[in-house]
């Protein structure tokens, strides 16, 4: 995503020799890393971003959309887990098992924790989800749960409203490419967030901050106007 802005600030398009080496780096990394949410995440990013094009890609290159899906599918994996509907895709393609690398255990844990604790959490610092074998974790690798154990309802309504924030800044700002880029960027973050937790990771913050600054990176005839 970095990449991609750098080069339409500096050359005014996407694909630059500066970008095609960050995405090949970028995709290297997962495949030999063997990350299967990084693998959905990266078909997903590079599907939205090099194809936005197509009418019905367009279509879900909203934040509204994003993020809806963002909730529900949290929900539907780690409150109903649906992936024994998938099971061909998890275990066949992704080479996983239904527990998703035992994360279901940590899911279980953080479900515990938030009907114990809906309205404050628990607070973060601490190792308390506890997965298989009794072993605890500092996070439920779901970002979904991971705010509702830790905050409760309340971190979840801030982060909602964050969420609005960003949403807000996105339909005002008129810069649509690097707009598109900054939100799907975050909704690939938010992909791999449903099996993960992306708190810890800055860019994933960086990227909501961004969108405020979308006025200033403009490319024109000459090079950056701003």
């Amino acid at each position: 995503g970095v990449s991609l802005i750098i080069s339409y600030l500096k050359k005014g398009k996407l694909l630059t020799m500066y970008s095609i080496f960050a995405i090949a780096l970028s995709v290297a990394s997962v495949f030999i890393a063997q990350s299967g949410s990084g693998i959905v995440q990266m078909i997903i990013w590079v599907l939205l971003i090099f194809c936005a094009d197509k009418r019905w890609i367009n279509k879900m290159i909203k934040p509204s959309f994003l993020f809806g899906a963002f909730f529900v599918f949290s929900i539907l994996l780690n409150v109903f887990r649906m992936q024994y509907i998938f099971s061909w895709l998890i275990v066949g393609l992704l080479n996983k098992d239904l527990t998703i690398t035992n994360r279901v255990y940590l899911w279980d844990s953080a479900i515990e924790i938030f009907k114990s604790h809906p309205f404050l959490g628990i607070g973060y610092g601490a190792n308390t989800i506890i997965g298989i074998y009794g072993r605890s974790y500092s996070h439920p690798h779901s970002l979904f749960l991971d705010i509702l154990s830790k905050g409760g309802i309340c971190l979840m309504g801030i982060f909602l409203w964050l969420l609005s924030v960003f949403s807000n800044k996105f339909k005002r700002a008129e810069n649509k490419v690097v707009k598109k880029i900054i939100l799907v960027v975050i909704g690939a973050f938010l992909v791999g967030e449903i099996v993960n937790s992306t708190q810890y990771k800055v860019f994933f913050w960086m990227f909501f901050v961004l969108i405020g600054y979308c006025e200033t990176m403009i490319y024109g005839e000459t090079g950056l106007k701003k």
